[in-house]
């Protein structure tokens, strides 16, 4: 008997934690680059630039993380639909099959015959 794995995680939840580090990786960015613009270039500024240059940062990386979420949520539609469109693909009857053979044929025949 096969152990169970404790906890199951979806095909493409490394994906999405992916986002997550990414979107933790805009913020350390732009703490990093608040503090070098308060330290070092605008230090007359220093009590409305960090503030400034993080929340600049933290809506980049929101946009960057929406906009790769939904990149992600639409292949995933599209392997469904890919999966779905596989399942309901008609029956094969004698018929079927003998046009697709005559459409492959034909097809091997052009390609073949564009070689020479």
């Amino acid at each position: 008997m096969a152990k169970r794995p404790l906890f199951s995680f979806p095909s493409d939840f490394g994906s999405y934690l992916a986002l997550v580090f990414e979107f933790l990786g805009f913020l350390g960015l732009g703490g990093v680059a608040g503090y070098i613009c308060q330290e070092y270039i605008w230090p007359e500024y220093g009590d409305w630039i960090f503030p400034a240059v993080f929340l600049f940062m933290f809506l980049l990386g929101l946009w960057f993380m929406v906009k790769q979420t939904k990149r992600l949520s639409q292949q995933a539609l599209e392997r469904s639909k890919k999966e779905e469109q596989e399942k309901s693909d008609p029956p094969l009857s004698p018929d079927l099959v003998e046009k697709r053979m005559k459409e492959f044929d034909a097809k091997f025949n052009r390609a073949f015959k564009r070689d020479r």
